[in-house]
């Protein structure tokens, strides 16, 4: 979630109304999450469907057609922004899930290969749905938003100092 709103407020196009930005930012955050749903056959029971880079392409497909004919209909703005941006939200969920040391990996490649990918960072962890509310889950989330928080503050921060920069650029053209 931290990542798929830090990946909205970088990439989303500024020319969109604020109430469209909204839903766009929510619809960002939304795709980051889609591997995750819990429906069968899908998320965290399996790792391979949901996390397949060749489903991930059918779901930005699927995911962005809808917002075009429902979020972004009356607008052309941000449209390209938005492509790129949900993309990266989904394929963004698939490398940070390949980091969590659950041991399982995920099969990337599925249904050309089974074989998985697991990159482990041991001070992650999933979180447990049975209860939702423990120690551990809170104890996955608050080193979540360190480790996330901190990164995405750095990418927001960037984002904002070159946005300033090139207004200071356009600026000093306009002056002469």
């Amino acid at each position: 979630t931290v990542v798929g709103a830090t990946i909205a407020a970088t990439l989303i196009d500024d020319r969109l109304p604020p109430s469209t930005r909204g839903k766009v930012y929510l619809a960002i955050i939304v795709a980051a999450n889609l591997p995750d749903l819990p429906f069968p056959y899908w998320g965290h029971s399996r790792y391979d469907i949901s996390h397949s880079v060749f489903t991930g392409l059918v779901v930005v497909a699927i995911f962005c057609l809808v917002a075009r004919r429902t979020i972004l209909r009356n607008t052309f703005a941000g449209r390209w922004h938005f492509i790129v941006a949900g993309t990266l939200a989904i394929y963004s969920h698939y490398l940070l899930d390949t980091m969590y040391n659950h041991g399982k990996g995920i099969a990337l490649f599925w249904p050309i290969s089974e074989a998985r990918v697991a990159l482990p960072v041991p001070w992650l962890s999933h979180m447990e749905v049975d209860p939702l509310l423990s120690v551990h889950n809170v104890e996955v989330w608050t080193i979540e938003l360190v480790v996330f928080g901190t990164l995405s503050t750095l990418i927001l921060l960037a984002t904002m100092f070159s946005s300033r920069k090139k207004q200071t650029l356009r600026s000093r053209r306009s002056l002469r």
